[in-house]
Formats: C-alpha cells, structure tokens, sequence
C-alpha cells in the first residue's frame, strides 16, 4: 500500500529541504534523509519510507472533477510487517509521515491506494488523532483505527468476493466463496472478520474454526495469496 500526497504547484525537493522540514517536528536524531533525485528513503523513528516526487499531476480517474493539482508525491513504506500488529503499528507510522509531508509541501489531498480514498488534510489530521487514542487502551481498537482507508471488499463474481487491505499489514486478503442463497451473509461476516483481526491483533491460520455470531461455524484454508472461506 502507497498514500499519494497531491500538490497545487511544482515544487522543488532537495535533501536540504526535506531535512528542514523534518527538523521543525522532531529531532534530528530522530530521522535520516537517504536523498536521491528520483527516490529517497527517509528513516524516521525506526521506520522506512520511500518518497518519489512526480512533476506532474497524478494519472488516476478516481480524481476528475474533485480538485486540481499539478504534482504529487508517493510515499510507502520499505519492507513488510511480519503481522497484523506490527502492520497496525507500520501503517499508523505512515500516516503520520504523510501527514508531515502533507504539512511541509501544502499538499491539499491524500490519496490510499488499496481503497482508492481521498482525504482532505483536516480529515487525514482528525484520523491521526484520533488512532492516536488506540495508545490509551480505553476501548477496542477497531474503534480508533481509520480501517474504512485501509481494508476494502468488492464482489468479483456471482460466487467471489475479496477482502482487500490485511496483505498490506503483514498477513493475507481473504477470498469468501459465495452461494447464491447467502450473498446476505457477506456483510456481517466481513464485519466479524474486521473487528475480531483488528480489536484481537490476532489473524487466522488454515484449519482454524471461525463462529459466526449466527452460531454457524466456518472453516478457513489457504492459498498462496487468500485466506479462503465458503458460505
């Protein structure tokens, strides 16, 4: 998963730059700029990220008719969460990264790329702050985490829905088999399996019994790519 941070105007990027607006949030020994005109890597907080500037406005669909910009940057982060947790942990780290991005270049809009949202600065703020209160442990976490930004389903066939978003945070996507008399289920059981992987920090293995609040009982197997059930 990549966010995209998109710029009314050109600007230019320079590693001297880049350090100067790091420094007016953190420490300098908190981050490290790798520059390079093409792509940087940026170590911040124990993190990794890539940021790769493009001059030019971003070639998506989803954006016509919603703002103008002129160019726009890619932000994602370097490697893979081992799981869930540290998935949650790598992708909030992220987010706070855009948002400094965001701040230091006047971006106006972000863009993720797995569900294809857009978020307006104060929106992406209101977002952060209030996953920071995941921190807190005063409530589950599903209630805090911006996961409508980050997990995302869509009906591929008569018989195939896919749940997108869990292989960017370290496990696998789920593909859910579908008879025609249970298309009605699909809904709840995405529900279930959101809530329980976010607010358990705990993920499923093949074999394992997952219980629908229903009382029905599912059991999950694996491919190379999904995480596989059937209604």
């Amino acid at each position: 998963m990549y966010n995209m941070v998109f710029l009314p105007e050109e600007v230019t990027i320079t590693k001297e730059g880049l350090e100067a607006s790091l420094s007016e949030y953190m420490n300098p020994d908190n981050y490290k700029v790798h520059f390079n005109q093409d792509s940087s890597i940026v170590e911040v907080m124990g993190k990794t990220f890539t940021l790769i500037y493009v001059d030019k406005p971003a070639p998506l669909e989803e954006i016509s008719g919603q703002f103008e910009h002129k160019a726009h940057i890619i932000l994602s982060p370097l490697g893979k969460a081992a799981d869930i947790r540290g998935g949650i942990d790598l992708q909030l780290a992220l987010e706070r990264f855009v948002l400094l991005i965001s701040l230091s270049f006047s971006a106006t809009h972000v863009y993720w790329s797995n569900t294809r949202k857009f978020a307006d600065l104060e929106k992406l703020n209101a977002l952060i702050g209030k996953s920071n209160k995941l921190y807190e442990g005063t409530s589950k976490p599903s209630t805090y985490l911006p996961i409508p930004y980050w997990i995302s389903g869509k009906r591929k066939s008569k018989t195939d829905y896919l749940l997108h978003g869990f292989s960017n945070l370290g496990e696998k996507d789920f593909h859910i088999k579908v008879s025609s008399n249970s298309w009605s289920q699909v809904k709840p059981l995405v529900n279930y399996i959101v809530k329980y992987v976010f607010d358990s920090g705990r993920f499923f293995n093949a074999g394992d019994r997952m219980t629908l609040p229903t009382g029905q009982d599912i059991y999950l197997s694996e491919s190379d790519e999904f995480v596989m059930l059937e209604l």
